[in-house]
């Protein structure tokens, strides 16, 4: 059975300012493994004003050892990232699925950024599936190797999303500059949560 991961945060920022910087949040320094970023395709909505973007993302991980053993995987891994904004509905939503090995292991992540009062919320979730060593029996060994790769994929994946709140919090603060980084960063409305 999938595992999910959820978090909600609230940054001390405007949605106008959020809903710019999400479109330069890489590089910064806190996303060291996030090795590329192609734009896949871009479409701008004459009549609605909406946007879309499809982006393909490369990533180092940092996977386990007895993950890469187990699976054949290496820590280069492709994402691809779709951001959708509708100037009319004041929301940011972006989807993001692992393309590499998820025939072993699927991640999929949905994030929303929307206005709350004079700050922008963070709501971001996230599924684990290690489908590939799934068999017809939900016991034995390949499903007790499936948890363990879903729980450590859980770990690495919280990390890189403290990650990725700091880094965003720095990207605000070098766009706008009129507050200090720790000023900008997110402050935890509902903690990391997690599901089996």
């Amino acid at each position: 059975m999938p595992r999910s991961f959820s978090t909600t945060v609230l940054f001390p920022c405007v949605f106008s300012q959020a809903a710019l910087a999400i479109w330069f949040k890489y590089p910064n320094p806190y996303a060291e493994h996030v090795r590329s970023i192609d734009v896949l395709q871009h479409h701008i909505d004459r009549t609605t004003g909406a946007v879309q973007m499809e982006r393909l993302i490369g990533v180092d991980q940092s996977t386990p050892s007895w993950i890469r053993r187990l699976l054949g995987v290496t820590d280069c891994t492709y994402v691809r990232e779709v951001i959708r904004f509708d100037p009319h509905v004041p929301c940011i939503d972006m989807e993001s699925m692992n393309l590499s090995f998820n025939h072993y292991l699927l991640v999929t992540e949905r994030i929303r950024y929307m206005p709350a009062d004079d700050n922008t919320r963070f709501d971001q979730m996230a599924e684990f599936d290690c489908r590939g060593l799934r068999t017809s029996r939900e016991g034995g060994f390949w499903a007790s190797a499936a948890r363990k790769v879903e729980e450590a994929t859980i770990d690495l994946f919280k990390k890189n999303a403290a990650r990725g709140r700091l880094g965003f919090s720095h990207v605000l603060q070098a766009m706008f500059q009129d507050k200090s980084l720790e000023e900008y960063e997110a402050q935890v409305l509902v903690p990391s949560e997690y599901e089996a």
